[in-house]
């Protein structure tokens, strides 16, 4: 991910690996004292005729109300594009809401999707000022 010219970086496995038949919403995470935060999302071979869509939130504590932080939502996967592992970047500059989660929408008659979401948190230097922050893309497909 971008864990060049950090001061620290660290993973979290956010959403642990499985196969999904439901919305996952996942714990928030208190990521204080973080600059940034990149979102792994990898998914396997969903079952016919479901989506996923995937969109970071934020919130003033773990259990609150969440919002959608702008600009943090993968477009939506489905079972054309399933197969792949996503990336994208967001800047925790809301000092105020701390606690991100990654929300995992599933929509389907029968959805089975393979999943798992992994937070890369950075610590940046001086140089972070000028970094721009991945949108929200596919990395790789096999």
């Amino acid at each position: 991910m971008s864990s060049r010219n950090f001061d620290e970086t660290q993973v979290l496995q956010h959403v642990a690996p499985q196969t999904a038949t439901a919305t996952v919403t996942p714990t928030g995470q208190d990521l204080s004292g973080y600059d940034e935060l990149d979102v792994e999302l990898n998914v396997g071979t969903m079952s016919a005729t479901t989506t996923l869509d995937v969109k970071v939130q934020k919130s003033a504590t773990v259990g609150g109300t969440y919002e959608d932080v702008t600009g943090a939502a993968f477009p939506q996967i489905t079972t054309a594009n399933d197969v792949a592992v996503r990336v994208g970047g967001v800047k925790l500059n809301d000092k105020d809401k701390p606690f991100y989660r990654a929300l995992c929408t599933i929509a389907s008659g029968t959805p089975s999707v393979p999943l798992a979401v992994v937070f890369h948190l950075n610590k940046g230097p001086k140089a972070f000022r000028t970094r721009t922050v991945p949108s929200f893309v596919v990395l790789s497909k096999p």
